[in-house]
């Protein structure tokens, strides 16, 4: 058994009763267990991330940091005012699925994902893109703070993973 597993934890008031599995106390500070924090954080910033593909503009004004760095490509560098106007003009994306997602914790209150999302436009076109955000968490809200759509050309499986376009 390693060390770690038979550690035996004082409680946070100085006892060594049993404490909850997700609790580690280390030098007498209280960490909540990482990956019960990740799958909390995961969950939110991948719903952030779907209402983001509903192109509702007060959503984007809301949760957009003021100098927020959007880069879609074929259009290139989006300022936020932009991309509030261009979600005001547009219906938004339905069919919204995601797959291969990456979620990384850069820092208790900043995280960024990475996946391949698929959706259907108003016309019924579908879109697929490769896209990253990274997200702060600003008086307890998570803020976009960049985002990188690179679209996939018509037919393209993506490199990584072979996966169908």
């Amino acid at each position: 058994m390693s060390r770690l597993n038979t550690f035996r934890p004082v409680g946070y008031d100085g006892s060594h009763r049993p404490v909850p599995r997700n609790w580690l106390y280390f030098g007498g500070v209280l960490q909540i267990a990482v990956k019960e924090f990740m799958e909390t954080t995961k969950d939110e910033i991948l719903d952030l991330e779907r209402r983001f593909w509903s192109a509702d503009p007060k959503f984007y004004q809301e949760r957009m940091e003021d100098d927020v760095i959007v880069v879609m490509e074929p259009m290139g560098f989006i300022p936020k005012d932009k991309a509030v106007a261009i979600a005001d003009q547009t219906e938004g994306w339905t069919n919204v699925m995601f797959s291969d997602v990456h979620v990384l914790e850069l820092s208790p209150d900043c995280t960024a994902v990475a996946y391949h999302g698929e959706a259907k436009g108003a016309d019924g076109k579908p879109q697929r893109s490769s896209v990253s955000s990274t997200y702060v968490r600003r008086n307890g809200k998570w803020r976009l703070a960049m985002t990188s759509h690179q679209p996939w050309p018509n037919g393209e499986q993506s490199k990584a993973n072979g996966s169908p376009a």
